[in-house]
């Protein structure tokens, strides 16, 4: 099995890789003006003493952080997308397939009541896995 064919095969699509660093690019740019915006906006409310404008403008630029922030964590499977190719022709046969062993952990018996442990190990067994 070590000499055969792989069962799935992945390629980097650079148009959209292309596409999506200079969109995350573009974004980056429009998010440091925007900061940059509330920041000296924020100095010159402070500066002006004006405690009616305060709340508003941090309450906006406290959420536009946290919404910039989960936008960055979006941002990693964009910056190289992928397309597998799966080949399921190319699985060994059943005599060839090796066998598995199933674990079923079960730690606190009041937070995994038994019935749903023995559906658990029923579905386990009802695997089409050769044996």
């Amino acid at each position: 099995m070590e000499n055969s064919l792989p069962l799935n095969d992945w390629h980097v699509r650079k148009t959209h890789l292309l596409i999506n660093r200079l969109h995350a690019f573009l974004h980056g740019i429009a998010l440091l003006a925007l900061f940059y915006y509330r920041l000296t906006s924020l100095t010159q409310i402070i500066k002006n003493k004006n405690t009616t404008l305060l709340l508003p403008h941090v309450l906006i630029f406290i959420s536009e952080l946290i919404l910039s922030f989960i936008w960055l964590l979006s941002q990693p499977s964009k910056w190289k997308p992928i397309v597998r190719t799966v080949y399921p022709e190319r699985l060994p046969g059943d005599e060839k397939l090796p066998s598995i062993d199933v674990f079923v952990c079960t730690a606190d018996p009041s937070k995994e009541p038994c019935l749903k442990v023995m559906n658990t190990v029923i579905s386990a067994l009802a695997l089409d896995y050769p044996s």
